[in-house]
């Protein structure tokens, strides 16, 4: 976990690139999800993360776990992604964590997508390697 633990002080810069990108109706292409996000879809996303990463923070990871993955069925983008797999790592599900991380690295995301999406598919990509390294 050691290579892990440098990405929890952002877990705050995080949660707003979060904010921001899902305000900005950031989304994966209609490849990837068939039926557009609305407001009310994209707020509830946003409130279970950050929830999620409270109780992460906390190292209550098992109902991080819960909002984080609740979050992530609203909204796929490589943010809530990349949190989801964290948390499954926190609680010993290496291999939900490393399909997770995985999937983030093969959503075709919309050229409008905010880079701060494109920068959590390179993250997704090097956390799952250092996860299979063990």
């Amino acid at each position: 976990m050691k290579s892990l633990s440098k990405f929890h002080w952002g877990r705050g810069i995080l949660a707003g690139l979060f904010t921001v990108a899902v305000l900005s109706g950031a989304r994966p292409s209609s490849a990837q999800v068939p039926m557009e996000v609305d407001d009310q879809t994209r707020s509830a996303a946003r409130a279970l993360t950050v929830e999620g990463l409270k109780h992460f923070d906390a190292k209550n990871y098992a109902v991080a776990l819960d909002k984080l993955s609740r979050a992530d069925e609203l909204v796929r983008l490589p943010t809530t992604g990349n949190n989801l797999a964290r948390a499954y790592v926190k609680v010993g599900k290496l291999v939900e964590a490393s399909e997770k991380y995985l999937s983030v690295t093969k959503l075709q995301l919309d050229p409008s997508v905010p880079q701060v999406q494109r920068d959590a598919q390179k993250t997704a990509e090097t956390e799952r390697s250092a996860l299979l390294s063990k």
